[in-house]
């Protein structure tokens, strides 16, 4: 049963005209936004042909990573990604780029208990995409498409390793590969038995595989005639190796280039940070010559070409590592070794090409890849276990006096202290505003007391204040990993003053008077047109009627009008009470006079 070789099948516009040779993009800075474009896409299960919901995709060029989650269709669209290279066709630009994609469905996997319904955690695929236009013009939107399947760890694959005169090969080293993504991801290793029968397990079902096998001394190898095509639903395949197209027969090496037999790390390996190296062994002895032995970084030695980079703690920004080499057994094993102890929980990506591509043997051979090992002319991806447990949530308190004072509506000066865990090497420091989304306000904050201003507490419509605004602050602490602990209490700021009248002014108005009467910050505006709230005192006979009260917030002013008639002018010893108005927290105002 042959399946439809979607896997990374990729939507282009190809143009069929001759072109001058491809170019790296040097644009000047005002023309930068010709230069990006749109990846879209989807992930899908390539046997059930349905779509994978919460995968994460990252895509990194140059230095940058774009990263971005499939919805509920499978489908994901990351803009703004630099396109690296272009070519000119009679004025017009094709452009393209390479870009290595990062899958994760560790999150998936987390939540599926049956193993056969699991995918890997993480694929690894390096793709050259060509972008199209989808408008005319000088700045037109230029979109590249790729589309890839997966398949579920269901399937087992059985299969001998024979030599040329059709006898099985008890102990020969076996290699299974993805065949599209064969450039990024090494698969799995096993050996043969004294039968020469090998078995993979977990292998994804519906998918396409390479196969290839050698003796442990390296002096015969052997392949898979044809890429495996693995049917979709069968939890077993056996290799038969009565015929032909499905038998792997191992044959003497007649080259003599050196290259690589063995990798530690393997490529995804999970490892150890204590007395961690990197062992690179190859099929013969390297001549040491002065690029070789070159310990230093800075003389254009090998130490200058490995790049061992830093990708953070499951996230974040790239940085190379320090190294040294050590030549060992007769120097067919290269050890590398980084200068300082590899944080925990954390990823990186090893670079050994530009190094290992300039090797000779004894006798002036050049290395050559090994097509079926993943790092050695490939980038090879690794992580490390975490060393260090998840802290218990911190304690986080309000700071008082000191300098900072009660915040009022137009906000101020707030104080924190957390109380944590003395292993704790830093804190994630949360903010959420109203019933809104928390984000991520200082990220690794490295101290025990943390201050902020918290901006307005209340929002405006028009530029007039008619909320109050709500903030809310949380902690978490992290350990030597970056691994967060549980969030600490959260802390609630608001409006904590209460508001006061300013100043009253009374003026004729009509056949009556007006007062006008100013409060220190925005007021309920039903609190402030309630007439009840304003009673006059020590009026002997004058009688008094209350017209109507008005609230006004312009220009940073907070007011009310209150009209009143009376059957004559008010006496001296008058006094108009003013109580119960409440700002737009709720707090009641100090009562007037």
């Amino acid at each position: 049963m042959k399946k439809p070789e979607i896997l990374l099948a990729l939507v282009l516009i190809f143009f069929a005209a001759s072109c001058d040779e491809k170019k790296k993009i040097t644009s000047p800075e005002e023309n930068k936004n010709i230069f990006k474009g749109t990846i879209t896409g989807k992930i899908f299960d390539i046997c059930e042909g349905v779509p994978i919901k919460g995968a994460t995709i990252e895509i990194g060029v140059d230095g940058e990573v774009k990263k971005i989650a499939t919805d509920d269709l499978g489908s994901f669209s990351l803009k703004d990604v630099p396109i690296t290279e272009y070519q000119n066709l009679n004025g017009s630009f094709i452009f393209s780029g390479k870009y290595l994609f990062t899958i994760s469905l560790r999150d998936i996997n987390l939540k599926t208990t049956i193993a056969k319904e699991k995918y890997r955690d993480y694929y690894y695929a390096q793709s050259s995409l060509k972008f199209a236009r989808l408008d005319s013009g000088k700045y037109a939107s230029l979109v590249a498409e790729v589309n890839i399947g997966l398949g579920k760890l269901k399937t087992k694959i059985r299969g001998k390793v024979l030599d040329q005169n059709r006898k099985p090969v008890a102990g020969a080293e076996v290699f299974i590969n993805d065949y599209f993504f064969s450039n990024v991801n090494y698969y799995k290793k096993t050996e043969t038995n004294g039968e020469g029968v090998f078995v993979f397990e977990n292998i994804d079902n519906g998918l396409t595989f390479t196969i290839f096998a050698r003796t442990k001394d390296g002096t015969q190898r052997g392949y898979l005639p044809s890429p495996l095509n693995l049917p979709c639903n069968v939890e077993e395949y056996a290799l038969n190796e009565q015929f032909s197209s499905e038998a792997i027969v191992l044959n003497p090496i007649d080259d003599v280039n050196p290259y690589v037999i063995s990798l530690y790390p393997e490529n995804g390996a999970d490892v150890e940070t204590d007395n961690f190296k990197i062992i690179c062994e190859f099929s013969e002895s390297i001549k040491q010559e002065p690029y070789n032995t070159i310990n230093e970084s800075g003389y254009g030695g090998i130490v200058d070409d490995i790049a061992l980079t830093y990708l953070g703690p499951k996230k974040a920004t790239a940085s190379n590592l320090p190294i040294k080499i050590e030549w060992q057994e007769n120097y067919k094993k290269l050890i590398i070794t980084p200068k300082d102890k590899l944080p925990g929980g954390a990823k990186f990506r090893l670079n050994l090409y530009p190094a290992l591509s300039k090797l000779k043997d004894l006798s002036g051979n050049n290395c050559v890849n090994n097509q079926n090992l993943i790092g050695d002319f490939e980038l090879l991806f690794f992580s490390t276990k975490s060393v260090d447990p998840v802290l218990t949530a911190p304690v986080l308190s309000r700071r008082m006096g000191f300098g900072y004072l009660p915040i009022n509506y137009d906000g101020g000066l707030v104080g924190f202290k957390i109380e944590a865990d003395s292993r704790a090497i830093g804190f994630n420091i949360y903010k959420k505003i109203d019933e809104g989304a928390w984000e991520l306000e200082e990220r690794n904050f490295q101290n025990y007391v943390y201050e902020t201003n918290t901006g307005e507490l209340f929002s405006s419509q028009n530029s007039i204040p008619f909320k109050a605004k709500k903030i809310h602050f949380k902690v978490a602490a992290l350990n030597r990993d970056l691994i967060e602990s549980p969030f600490s209490n959260i802390i609630l700021i608001e409006d904590e003053v209460k508001p006061q009248i300013t100043n009253v002014e009374l003026e004729p108005f009509n056949d009556g008077w007006v007062f006008f009467i100013y409060f220190s910050e925005p007021m309920n505006i039903f609190d402030a047109e309630n007439l009840s709230n304003y009673t006059f005192e020590n009026v002997g006979s004058t009688i008094i009627e209350k017209k109507r009260a008005n609230y006004f917030a312009t220009g940073g002013k907070y007011q009310a009008s209150l009209e009143i008639k009376a059957n004559q002018t008010l006496p001296p010893s008058y006094i108009l009470r003013i109580k119960g108005i409440r700002d737009l927290k709720g707090n009641v105002m100090v009562e007037y006079p």
